[in-house]
């Protein structure tokens, strides 16, 4: 299996890809952090740091600010031990892949809702995989992440977005949006920054687990995000996981855009 297919397989395993998250924001955010350029994103060290996200009040607001931003994707496929991550290069090691969480919409009004996009950087406005999605509040500890379909008519260009993401999303009525069948991450704070998330149960189709379920499990850490398979028997026992794939920060939202 090719690379590329590959990663789409796994983007799409989780029913859902990574919850890419438009960012509520928050002026504590904006007072911590030392930015170094202006723009929709901002890089630097503090876009990685623990004490960029701890100081933001709610569990839902800092999980979503801790998910958004810019991400390029690593894996492990040039390591034969699968312990060496590296940048994940396609098309003859000419292209990357790249995931971005860009604001959505007014989390006063609306909820938190994110857009979501997987792409190579030489076809940015031919995603490998793009939604909506939305984070829900369960309770103190647990946070659902709803996906969504796009809509037919949208058309915004990945420069639209980044350039103004207000404007490029203003025709996205978000509440009637067409749920994606089955397309749900249920969340749970192992700490005030770091979450853990899995998708529902599908059959695993391996021979070698015949019977048997996978899921997709994420890892939430400000500096990555972590996703693999969880693996279960037929008798839904836990078997392990798979080696996560990860997406490493490469920026997060300028807090000018962060409400």
């Amino acid at each position: 299996m090719n690379r590329l297919k590959k990663s789409t397989i796994l983007f799409l395993m989780s029913a859902v890809s990574i919850a890419m998250v438009s960012c509520a924001g928050n002026k504590e955010v904006a007072e911590k952090s030392n930015y170094k350029e202006k723009g929709v994103f901002v890089r630097g060290v503090d876009s990685r740091q623990d004490e960029t996200y701890s100081v933001i009040k709610g569990s839902v607001k800092r999980l979503h600010s801790i998910m958004c931003g810019k991400f390029v994707q690593y894996n492990t496929a040039l390591d034969p031990e699968g312990k060496k991550y590296s940048t994940w290069l396609i098309n003859e090691g000419q292209d990357s892949v790249v995931v971005y969480h860009l604001p959505v919409g007014n989390p006063n009004k609306e909820g938190y809702w994110m857009y979501n996009c997987q792409v190579m950087t030489s076809l940015p406005n031919e995603p490998l995989h793009a939604t909506f999605s939305k984070l829900v509040e369960i309770n103190r500890d647990t946070i659902h992440a709803v996906y969504y379909d796009l809509p037919e008519e949208f058309e915004a260009s990945l420069e639209d977005m980044l350039s103004n993401p207000e404007k490029a999303f203003e025709s996205v009525n978000l509440l009637e949006l067409k749920e994606s069948e089955g397309a749900e991450v249920v969340y749970v704070r192992e700490s005030p920054i770091h979450y853990k998330g899995e998708t529902r149960w599908f059959a695993d189709e391996r021979e070698n687990n015949e019977g048997g379920f996978v899921a997709t499990y994420f890892l939430v850490r400000p500096q990555m995000m972590v996703f693999g398979r969880n693996v279960y028997n037929k008798d839904k026992e836990y078997l392990g996981q798979t080696q996560g794939e990860r997406l490493r920060k490469d920026a997060m939202i300028n807090p000018s855009y962060l409400r």
